[in-house]
């Protein structure tokens, strides 16, 4: 475990109030003198800020930490121990957010989204906090988030629904209402989604 696990507190930069861009990136080595890099996740804090105990410090400083497959290996088991044990969800992975049916969802995300990469061979993994400003006009945000909402059927193995602009719209809305205005991330999109679904649910 890179930090200690403590509860959640607020992570904002002093100068500019921004939220950070979070992210974890996998380094491979293809040849003795080449190395390829790629994103693997990005998220905001929302709804996974135990992540943020497990790999990073509670600073207001941009964070660059080394990361070990041993590391991503004891936070997938302590999210395996949390589904298995509710009751364990304060001591291994406290959340300010809360522990309702998303936060075990998430949970079930983390887990799909790392397992993975636990088979990776040749590489190391870095954990960042950045202060990057998305430059993003309105047509931009909009092509994004539509892109990552089917990537996230195409994850769940949902087909397209046919109701998809009713979807877009109460999403994109979310996350302008909800989101960081500039640091916003696929995560983001994922609880909009989430929460159009329990929107639903009420009217039944």
């Amino acid at each position: 475990m890179r930090a200690n696990k403590v509860t959640s507190k607020s992570f904002v930069k002093a100068d500019n109030r921004v939220t950070p861009y979070i992210s974890l990136r996998k380094h491979t080595n293809i040849s003795d003198h080449q190395e390829v890099t790629e994103e693997i996740w990005s998220w905001s804090l929302r709804g996974i800020d135990y992540i943020h105990n497990y790999l990073g410090e509670w600073s207001a400083d941009e964070q660059k930490i080394y990361v070990t497959k041993e590391d991503l290996s004891e936070l997938v088991h302590d999210c395996e121990r949390v589904l298995n044990h509710p009751e364990l969800c304060e001591e291994l992975l406290p959340s300010k957010y809360g522990y309702d049916e998303w936060y075990y969802k998430n949970l079930e995300e983390v887990i799909n989204r790392l397992q993975p990469e636990l088979d990776s061979e040749r590489c190391y993994f870095t954990y960042h906090v950045e202060y990057k400003a998305k430059q993003h006009t309105v047509n931009e945000k909009k092509n994004e988030i539509y892109e990552l909402l089917i990537d996230n059927f195409d994850r769940m193995n949902m087909d397209t629904p046919s109701n998809l602009d009713e979807i877009f719209d109460f999403v994109y809305e979310d996350v302008e209402a909800s989101a960081d205005k500039v640091n916003w991330t696929d995560m983001d999109v994922i609880i909009a989604f989430r929460r159009w679904i329990e929107s639903k649910a009420k009217q039944q």
